[in-house]
């Protein structure tokens, strides 16, 4: 019988992919998924042993309402970044052919369906118009989704950005940070400096992260230079939001011309070009006098640098100042 042939998911998962040519790309099939998907061809539904909990669990294929549908917390894939240059790879041949492979699925409470993978195909049926998607449906266990996500996942590799996201989601099930970091170090087999470079990544605003042409875009060196233009957006969120709005537009304008998003590189330098010149309207100079128009102190602000400039100041007024900015900026003296 051909459920003979693959024992176990994580047996799927260790096996060499293929070669894969130019076809089998545009037809969207993930090799790590190949030997299984030969092994569900035998009917409509199938029992396979789950990659952690060892449990066995019984898949039945189902055309789904794509409504009823929705990507799992669980699902290391960003759903909500995806887009036309995203999934440039696997779109033409799901509007040409329809959805090749299905994807993997358990039911919830609500009789709504949580989508373990095919976050990429679940987009883009939407964007063509289809009514449903095609699932392997079971009552896969929590602790099966995350590892089954990655397998899944496999075809296109889960960017550092989206990988950073999902250390943040999971990170109230360990103790503290550097507990997760181990425990990541050891499943993921990286770094504890990349793990810490994935959440920095993760951490930028999305408004910036929109602008790439993918998450898988974005790389763990990128996050210094990313960072440096994160702070200089947040200082005057409205002038700046609505620069990111326009050069979005500019991005969108050129792949709709070019059918292809512009350089990752390129956008970076702009970003930092943006960040690095400081507009006139950055440097603001107040004046403050007392009541006879005696000028007393100036301020000075440089972008988020600030200079107060006092001509006169008795000791005692000294000591209330500096008291209060420490409270201010919850601050102490160094010693």
């Amino acid at each position: 019988m051909a459920d003979k042939s693959i024992s176990t998911l994580e047996q799927m998962a260790s096996s060499k992919p293929e070669k894969k040519s130019k076809r089998s790309l545009a037809k969207h099939v993930n090799p790590a998924m190949v030997a299984f998907d030969v092994a569900l061809k035998g009917g409509n539904v199938v029992s396979r042993t789950m990659p952690v909990s060892k449990t066995k669990v019984k898949f039945t294929l189902m055309d789904v309402d794509l409504d009823d549908a929705y990507v799992s917390d669980l699902n290391k894939r960003s759903f909500e970044f995806l887009k036309e240059s995203a999934v440039s790879d696997i779109l033409p041949s799901i509007q040409n052919e329809g959805q090749l492979e299905p994807g993997y699925a358990r039911k919830d409470k609500d009789g709504k369906f949580e989508l373990v993978d095919c976050s990429r195909r679940y987009w883009c049926l939407r964007h063509i118009g289809a009514k449903t998607i095609s699932l392997w449906v079971g009552d896969i266990p929590d602790e099966d989704v995350e590892r089954l996500s990655e397998i899944a996942n496999i075809g296109v590799e889960v960017s550092a950005y989206e990988r950073g996201l999902f250390y943040l989601k999971v990170r109230d099930r360990f103790p503290s940070e550097r507990e997760l970091h181990k425990h990541y170090e050891e499943e993921d087999g990286v770094s504890r400096t990349t793990i810490r470079n994935r959440i920095a990544l993760a951490m930028l605003s999305p408004k910036i992260i929109k602008l790439f042409g993918s998450p898988n875009d974005l790389m763990t060196t990128h996050v210094k230079q990313l960072s440096l233009v994160d702070a200089y957006f947040a200082e005057n969120k409205r002038r700046r939001n609505e620069w990111l709005k326009d050069y979005h537009q500019d991005l969108l304008k050129e792949y709709s011309l070019s059918g292809k998003w512009p350089d990752t590189k390129e956008i970076v330098q702009t970003l930092v070009k943006k960040a690095t010149t400081r507009n006139p309207s950055d440097a603001k100079d107040d004046e403050f006098v007392d009541g006879k128009g005696k000028r007393l102190f100036v301020s000075k602000r440089r972008g988020q640098k600030l200079t107060l400039d006092i001509r006169t100041i008795d000791q005692e007024k000294y000591s209330e100042l500096v008291r209060f900015m420490c409270s201010l900026l919850d601050a102490t003296k160094r010693v």
